[in-house]
């Protein structure tokens, strides 16, 4: 994607985006001119890993920054922009950088409306030096966001079946038995990811649950299913939207 810098460029003085990609997109100040066609995904961890990165000065706006004395064009041509695209979270890392753009840059936490968290299941869990899982944490700061993709691994729905002390021992005596694996409780799940937070996402219309399956952990397990302990827990968000009368769809499917 290529941006040209929001400057006066034509002889009347009015500023100008334009930003490519396939399929075009044209922002032009003057609504008139305004062709918009989509989707278009921000890749946060391209962002923030260049030597350049600067939450108030992102890549896919290379060269706009916010000028108060042009606030109407930030409004009505930036800020549309934003409404268009999708914003993938892929680490915890990509959740500080993007809520330091919430910060910076003004009323885009008001105009992004979808976010791809496929960095989720990397999520190690609430713990008492970690109270909140901060990809939820994003999207409770997200007022109008309605879409939301989040990845589980079905090794993170289940655990080992020996406690740690006769674990360490098989691993030694048995390595082989030492692998097997239980399914963890929906309820486990929820308690660890801290997912009651989504329910905070009013705006919500759309939520995908991507589950990454692991043969292994199949070949493993001994007690229950993975896959349906994940599919338990697309049925507990789908009542807990009812719950409290939001129609969301709730999506679940494999990661390819």
């Amino acid at each position: 994607m290529s941006v040209y810098p929001m400057t006066p460029t034509s002889p009347s003085g009015t500023s100008f985006a334009i930003v490519k990609k396939s399929p075009l997109l044209i922002v032009s100040t003057n609504s008139n001119h305004t062709i918009s066609l989509g989707p278009f995904t921000v890749d946060i961890a391209a962002e923030s890993s260049t030597p350049e990165a600067n939450p108030g000065r992102p890549q896919f706006l290379k060269g706009i920054t916010f000028n108060a004395e042009k606030e109407e064009e930030w409004n009505n041509t930036v800020l549309p922009y934003i409404r268009l695209l999708t914003f993938t979270v892929a680490s915890t890392t990509d959740t500080y950088f993007i809520g330091d753009m919430l910060q910076v840059l003004p009323d885009i936490d008001k105009n992004i409306l979808k976010v791809d968290m496929n960095g989720f299941h990397w999520f190690s869990g609430i713990t008492d030096n970690r109270s909140s899982n901060p990809y939820l944490a994003l999207a409770s700061s997200l007022p109008e966001l309605q879409e939301m993709t989040f990845t589980l691994h079905t090794s993170t729905v289940t655990d080992s079946m020996f406690g740690e002390r006769q674990l360490q021992e098989l691993e030694r005596v048995d390595p082989e038995r030492a692998k097997r694996r239980v399914t963890r409780s929906v309820a486990d799940i929820v308690r660890k990811y801290g997912m009651k937070s989504i329910f905070d996402n009013k705006s919500l219309k759309h939520l995908r649950l991507v589950y990454i399956k692991s043969d292994m952990v199949a070949a493993y397990t001994v007690d229950g299913n993975p896959e349906n302990v994940i599919a338990g827990i697309k049925n507990w968000l789908l009542q807990g939207f009812r719950n409290q009368g939001q129609e969301v769809m709730v999506e679940l499917s494999r990661a390819s």
